[in-house]
């Protein structure tokens, strides 16, 4: 997948940082939350908020907003996750705007 990164968001370089974020994803997903049990890789994350996109095995992304709780929370909509059919449709709908919106170039 090759994706143009525009901030406030940046790659994953790291494995380690990969790892660490895909174990505080899935320490905080509830048996009713939709990601709960799918495997996930962490792609990026925003800089500026806690943030971070992850690619699902079917190929969409999920952008989830990590609440740092290191526990399953009990109400299914958090960690507050969007889920879009592809990276491309992420970087159109979410990623482009938002950089748009804040000016940059």
């Amino acid at each position: 997948m090759e994706i143009k990164w525009l901030e406030p968001w940046a790659p994953i370089e790291h494995p380690e940082e990969r790892e660490a974020l895909q174990a505080e994803l899935h320490s905080e997903l509830g048996a009713s939350h939709p990601l709960f049990r799918l495997s996930v890789v962490a792609l990026a994350r925003r800089c500026d908020q806690d943030d971070v996109l992850f690619e699902l095995s079917d190929s969409r992304v999920a952008e989830v907003h990590l609440t740092w709780g290191c526990k399953p929370e009990r109400d299914p909509q958090f960690p507050r996750t969007t889920i879009f059919s592809s990276a491309t449709v992420w970087a159109e709908e979410k990623m482009r705007p938002l950089h748009e919106e804040a000016g940059r170039s």
